[in-house]
């Protein structure tokens, strides 16, 4: 979609030196929704932490075996330490900034890795001990000639593999059939407590922030040290089970192309949902992986010409990733009636948008309608967000949920914003999230925008919000929404009487109203076609071009109000 591409362009400029992570903390760039909303390279995030943990890494270990020998002992009490101080980092990021910079900060999610490394330096530790042994006792030289060919080549290799699932059994010793059952209730406690994390915690859990990682990380490395050290038990035969071998050693492809497929191959663009749609989604990825493992990872591995082939193989790519980022830039919109874009405006003046989705997409729209960069968009907006700061809310398609602790924080994080980047003209649009029923003191009771109740509260959240936006002098704007419910005094109809009567309370400010309901919508009713093309997608959002002609009405909204430079 237009509107996305100075996202993708960004990511796509991240992506080429590793920094995707860095990208989506700076840009709020969020991981949370599946959809034609997202960008097709959001997944990059976490290749980019393990690239970084390979660089620095191993300069802590060149420092520190500067020092003197350092045993591998002491660099698995290393690891371990660096990786009880990354998962400590993690609930301060997430309640001091935000879950995006806990999410997707490489010091605090570093501590996967280290305490990974941590396990492959103490096993690699045992593995030297036990050699040394074998080569002292010749009681252990007797014992040393009954392990098969096959364990010894894989003893051999130890060092290098400590932290994969293919770890020899010949290398670590253990204590026979106690031993391998002790393993193996260690190793499904392990996959229990990982099932259950996934099954009760979101991205948006604050326990996933506050131990939550950490939980994980343990049990993660539970489970590995426990099927390393007994390989001959169950788990490491299910693991040895060829289709999953064969399936692990494509595993890096796969993940390169499976969410850029999710994210196109979408209802809208297929027709397709239901089995339909995961049959193809899958049959699409599966095909992708092959392609890309046997053209493009293989080559660069095992070719003979590997210096030729990898420079070959990865300024393909290269260039037509940079290529993406000149050329693919986002079209003007078609015309909409006799009008001009109106520009004023210039590259310094800023343009903060606040709210829900509908914030969110239409500052990717206005930064995409916007080519000539006559405005710079600080977008702000973030999916399911509002600011009526319930306890809980309800939704018929999600029933009864906590809100977000992340949207809690939009007090700290707009003025933290505002404070920063003094921006001169900011956009607020809540209204749509915010219709959701709200349980505003966590007592079971939801109301929705047409009780007495929610008007009280959310007619103080809103001036709240309209001052903080306005406190540098920035010139304000508040936006209705569409009534989707056709009926006079439905709850579209009673948020946009909110709207526009804080709108009112305000006029001496200079606050503005923009009638998104308006431009849509006609005595309670917002057509689904205008002139033949649909005007909503299928999550109930603007479609592309219908997203682009009204950040063409809010570009020349806001530019009007400008002063000529």
């Amino acid at each position: 979609m237009p509107e996305e591409l100075p996202v993708v362009n960004g990511q796509s400029a991240a992506a080429m030196v590793y920094g995707s992570n860095w990208f989506n903390i700076l840009f709020d760039v969020g991981y949370w929704n599946v959809g034609p909303g997202n960008s097709p390279l959001n997944h990059l995030w976490s290749l980019a932490i393990e690239e970084q943990f390979y660089i620095v890494f191993p300069l802590v270990l060149v420092v520190a075996l500067v020092r003197g020998k350092m045993q591998p002992r002491a660099v698995a009490w290393l690891a371990l330490v660096l990786a009880i101080a990354s998962f400590a980092l993690t609930p301060i990021l997430f309640a001091n900034i935000s879950a995006n910079r806990a999410y997707f900060g490489t010091d605090s999610r570093a501590g996967a890795i280290l305490i990974g490394a941590a396990l492959a330096a103490w096993l690699g530790g045992r593995m030297g001990a036990a050699r040394d042994r074998t080569t002292t006792s010749s009681a252990a030289e007797n014992a040393a000639t009954e392990i098969s060919a096959t364990e010894k080549f894989a003893a051999e290799n130890f060092a290098t593999n400590a932290v994969e699932l293919a770890v020899p059994a010949a290398t670590v010793p253990t204590t026979g059939a106690r031993f391998s059952a002790v393993a193996a209730v260690t190793a499904c406690a392990s996959v229990v407590v990982i099932a259950v994390l996934w099954g009760i915690m979101t991205t948006a859990s604050p326990a996933l922030y506050r131990g939550g990682f950490a939980l994980h990380a343990a049990a993660s490395v539970c489970m590995i040290a426990a099927i390393v050290m007994a390989p001959f038990g169950i788990f490491a035969r299910v693991l040895q089970w060829r289709p999953l071998v064969w399936l692990g050693e494509r595993s890096y492809s796969l993940y390169l192309w499976h969410w850029p497929l999710i994210v196109v191959l979408t209802p809208a663009a297929t027709g397709l949902q239901g089995p339909g749609l995961f049959g193809l989604v899958a049959v699409a990825i599966v095909l992708a992986t092959l392609v890309s493992y046997e053209l493009v990872e293989n080559p660069i591995r095992y070719s003979r010409l590997r210096g030729l082939r990898l420079v070959t193989s990865l300024s393909v790519p290269a260039v037509m990733i940079a290529g993406s980022a000149l050329l693919f830039q986002p079209p003007l919109p078609p015309p909409f009636g006799t009008d001009a874009l109106v520009t004023q405006g210039n590259g310094a003046t800023r343009v903060m948008l606040v709210g829900d989705s509908w914030a969110l997409k239409l500052g990717l729209a206005v930064a995409a309608v916007d080519s000539a960069h006559h405005l710079s968009i600080l977008n702000m907006g973030r999916g399911g967000c509002g600011i009526a700061d319930a306890k809980r809310q309800r939704t018929p398609e999600k029933g009864e949920f906590e809100t977000a602790y992340d949207c809690l924080q939009w007090h700290r994080t707009w003025v933290s914003t505002i404070e920063a980047l003094r921006p001169e003209v900011a956009i607020l649009s809540v209204g749509n999230w915010d219709q959701t029923l709200q349980d505003f003191d966590g007592t079971g009771e939801f109301v929705g925008a047409c009780s007495a109740v929610f008007a009280e509260r959310y007619s103080r959240q809103l001036d709240t919000a309209i001052v903080m936006l306005g406190k540098h002098n920035a010139r304000v704007f508040v936006m209705t929404v569409r009534d989707n419910d056709a009926r006079e005094g439905s709850g579209p109809d009673c948020m946009n009487a909110l709207l526009r009567a804080a709108t009112a309370r305000h006029t001496s400010q200079g606050v503005q109203l923009l009638d998104l309901y308006g431009q849509l919508c006609t005595n309670h009713r917002c057509p689904d076609l205008v002139n033949g093309e649909a005007v909503y997608d299928g999550t109930g959002h603007l479609t592309s071009k219908a997203q682009q002609r009204i950040a063409k009405w809010v570009l020349n909204s806001v530019n009007v109000s400008l002063p000529v430079p």
